[in-house]
């Protein structure tokens, strides 16, 4: 009975951990935080505004609307280039603070480097090898001008709101 428990422990410590990292999965969160913007309008009015810039302007599909909790994020966009394939998303979270509402977005960005891949399709350890649980996708840095970008982009919708 002592070792189900010790057992059990160990289970309970692992998942806790490999959690904790699932949901620390955005890079550079605390840069993109460090970005965050107010703005002097009624929050409905900046929520609104920052899900346009999603849809309208980066043609993004929604995957998360919760408007009650300040949610919004995007499916991944898929690109392909000569250094591979890769994809991002964009969360954005909008709260109401004292003096506004404030807006934060962050982008997460994974590069699938196929074509490393295709070169060595002949190699008879690399057909035998398992393929990673993430599915041959690795964390990149994140450009923050274009996080700076989405800022702009929605400034300026707010603007012609006004």
């Amino acid at each position: 009975m002592k070792i189900n428990k010790v057992i059990l422990t160990l289970l309970l410590t692992s998942a806790a951990t490999f959690f904790l990292q699932a949901c620390s999965s955005l890079p550079l969160e605390k840069e993109m935080r460090s970005m965050a913007r107010v703005y002097d309008q009624p929050c409905d009015t900046v929520y609104g505004s920052v899900k346009e810039v999603l849809h309208r302007d980066l043609s993004c599909a929604i995957k998360t609307d919760d408007k009650a909790g300040g949610q919004i994020e995007t499916e991944w966009v898929h690109r392909m280039d000569t250094e591979g394939k890769k994809r991002w998303l964009v969360r954005a979270t909008v709260r109401k603070v004292p003096g506004g509402t404030e807006v934060v977005f962050y982008k997460k960005s994974d590069m699938q480097d196929e074509v490393s891949k295709s070169l060595d399709k002949y190699n008879k350890k690399k057909q035998d090898a398992a393929e990673a649980a993430s599915g041959g996708w690795t964390k990149t840095d994140v450009d923050m001008a274009s996080v700076e970008q989405l800022y702009r982009l929605l400034e300026k919708r707010l603007a012609a709101q006004k």
